[in-house]
């Protein structure tokens, strides 16, 4: 099996996408769209290839739609802001930072048809759409196995959705963790009202707010497990809701503005914002979403020891406590500052530079540095 690499850089003139060079025929794609119609075979199971996507720039103004592909459980996509560019992942800490590479657009879908196995890591999409139903990420329908992770989704407003499981169709999502979702009308919504699939969703150390409903499940099926952990949630009208059929759920180490907010075990309230995060209240984009040390997210979170799928690093890859990490896509020690700047190996991610293919357990991270 192949794994062919291929990068984004919105600078590029365009080329086959093979290297990161912005002119010649070997230059990397304009956009994400232009991997899309220019990749020489979608079907990745015939071609027996994994396919690694490297971003890097500014802007990306197209509307991926990765429909046309056709994956497996070992020909799949890897998404990835390029960590080894300056303007590729963002390594900062406020929400959001347009110097770095973002798809940006106001149809639909900002990223749509996420398919099976994929992988999405460290993109951020800003979606600044604001009519009914327009969604930053959605999954292809029927598909499982994805995961999303390290990102910052940025919506237009109440009507925008976040990160959306496939509406009215079952899709399956291996885990959603360690990302910042803001300025929606729900920042994870989930939906399965169709089908009888056993499904198991598993959402965890997110930050979330200024949107209308934090986290937004509805119309389940009873076959439907959430599992929402490690969950941070301010400045919603509604940090968690359910709606729909009977739920089979579990709801550990949240924390949120409610009082207290939905969960059986370990919930947090959180206290004035001033007092909990770093600022939280800048303008929209700018937020530094941070919990300060003395904060009540702060060692409250469930860990990686009594749940292998909660992340063992942050959003910027610092190490997390595996006993009692903090609540949020952000880790702080409780003496302030986070762990070493550790790349984090999920799932199925394939580290830059690196032509072999590890599909390891979700639990198991490799000590790579940035």
């Amino acid at each position: 099996m192949a794994a062919d690499v291929r990068y984004i850089g919105t600078a590029s003139a365009g080329g086959d996408g093979t290297t990161d060079a912005l002119t010649g025929a070997n230059a990397a794609y304009a956009s994400m769209a232009s991997l899309i119609a220019n990749y020489p075979n979608l079907n990745l199971v015939s071609a027996g290839d994994t396919l690694e996507i490297l971003c890097f720039g500014t802007v990306d103004t197209s509307q991926p739609n990765f429909s046309g592909f056709t994956v497996d459980a070992t020909h799949f996509i890897t998404m990835k802001a390029d960590r080894s560019k300056a303007d590729g992942f963002y390594d900062g800490t406020l929400a959001f930072s347009e110097s770095h590479y973002h798809i940006k657009n106001t149809g639909f879908y900002g990223l749509r048809s996420v398919p099976a196995y994929s992988v999405v890591d460290g993109l951020q999409i800003w979606h600044n759409g604001n009519t009914s139903n327009h969604i930053a990420l959605v999954f292809d329908p029927g598909t499982t196995g994805q995961e999303i992770l390290n990102c910052r989704v940025r919506g237009g407003g109440n009507h925008t959705l976040g990160i959306t499981l496939a509406v009215h169709h079952v899709s399956r999502p291996e885990l959603i963790a360690n990302n910042l979702i803001f300025n929606c009308g729900a920042g994870i919504k989930g939906r399965n009202n169709v089908h009888s699939h056993v499904e198991t969703w598993r959402w965890y150390n997110n930050t979330i707010w200024d949107c209308t409903t934090g986290i937004d499940i509805v119309s389940q099926q009873a076959n439907t497990t959430v599992l929402l952990k490690n969950n941070l949630l301010f400045d919603n009208g509604t940090d968690i809701a359910e709606g729909g059929a009977s739920v089979t759920h579990t709801y550990d180490s949240n924390a949120g503005q409610d009082t207290p907010p939905i969960g059986e075990t370990g919930t947090v309230t959180l206290g004035a914002l001033a007092d909990e995060m770093e600022d939280p209240s800048a303008a929209t984009g700018s937020e530094d979403v941070r919990p300060k040390s003395g904060g009540g997210a702060v060692g409250a979170g469930v860990g990686n020891a009594s749940d292998s799928y909660v992340p063992t690093t942050d959003i910027l890859g610092n190490a997390r406590s595996t006993t009692a990490p903090t609540i949020g896509a952000f880790e702080i020690s409780a003496g302030g500052g986070g762990g070493g700047d550790v790349l984090p190996h999920g799932l199925h991610q394939i580290e830059n530079g690196n032509t072999g293919l590890s599909r390891a357990s979700h639990s198991i991270e490799e000590g790579f540095v940035a």
